[in-house]
């Protein structure tokens, strides 16, 4: 397990896990933590080769009740080894998709073993949870991150950058270190969050005029959330504080299913 950098808490509870495996495990952790490389490493040591591994990925956002029902034969069939079920995302079932998923949970087979993922554990159905073996994976400390960023040639000022906008997520700093065209849209945002925060009402409206789906609005009140976080660690700032409980509810409201442009409208009038 040397070849990812895992967050060390995160890395006992792997190493545990990998001792006495259980029959299903649920990897959850916030978006970009690099759940997808931690469950194929553990798939890895699990499994006997790679034709052993099956991985389910959302198709179109969505797996379905048919993809799930594929993976009754592969686990009732003779196991001549360990075999290893990979579900990514599994917050994407759908209601049926995870009740076909639950039956197969109630009835283990011997050498079979499910490793979900999910940065959305409250959307699986709580019996799933409940048998599965769960694993918070943490982010990875400022070290790691500068660990892992010294196999990229950044210049200072994007070095500095790319670790705020990852803090401390593995899979995410990567793909900013990698991907020009992303670093440039996550810099966007965290350029729209740091306006609205230090902006007027009327400024903070011409803002939330780009966020007008629920994805894009979460991602821009989560990083408002980060610099206000970063503001009261550095400077005390009570206002900040405040600010931070009402970005918390917004966001709430937002995920469950709440209209973006509402609730974003709403937080305009709600800030100190």
């Amino acid at each position: 397990m040397t070849e990812l950098l895992i967050n060390v808490a995160t890395k006992k509870l792997l190493d545990a896990y990998l001792k006495s495996p259980a029959h299903a495990l649920l990897l959850t952790g916030e978006t970009g933590v690099g759940l997808g490389s931690i469950a194929n490493m553990l798939a890895r040591e699990l499994s006997e080769s790679e034709q052993t591994v099956t991985s389910l990925l959302p198709e179109k956002g969505l797996i379905s009740i048919e993809r799930v029902r594929t993976l009754y034969e592969q686990t009732r069939s003779i196991q001549d080894g360990k075999r290893v079920i990979i579900i990514d995302d599994a917050d994407s079932m759908s209601p049926d998709a995870q009740n076909a998923l639950l039956k197969l949970l109630e009835e283990p087979v011997e050498n079979v073993h499910f490793i979900l993922t999910t940065h959305a554990p409250n959307q699986l159905l709580s019996t799933i949870r409940s048998r599965a073996q769960a694993i918070g994976v943490l982010n990875i400390d400022e070290t790691m991150s500068k660990q892992l960023l010294a196999n990229y040639s950044l210049d200072a000022t994007k070095h500095a950058q790319a670790l705020f906008l990852a803090s401390g997520r593995p899979a995410e700093l990567t793909r900013l270190a990698e991907d020009e065209e992303y670093f440039a849209a996550k810099a966007g945002v965290v350029s729209d969050a740091r306006t609205f925060l230090q902006t007027d009402a009327y400024g903070r409206l011409v803002v939330i005029k780009k966020y007008t789906d629920r994805a894009g609005a979460l991602e821009f009140l989560t990083m408002c959330g980060q610099l206000l976080r970063f503001s009261f660690l550095k400077q005390k700032n009570v206002s900040a504080a405040e600010n931070m409980e009402v970005f918390d509810l917004v966001m709430k409201r937002i995920e469950a299913n709440g209209h973006a442009r509402t609730h974003l409208m709403h937080l305009v009038t709600k800030l100190s």
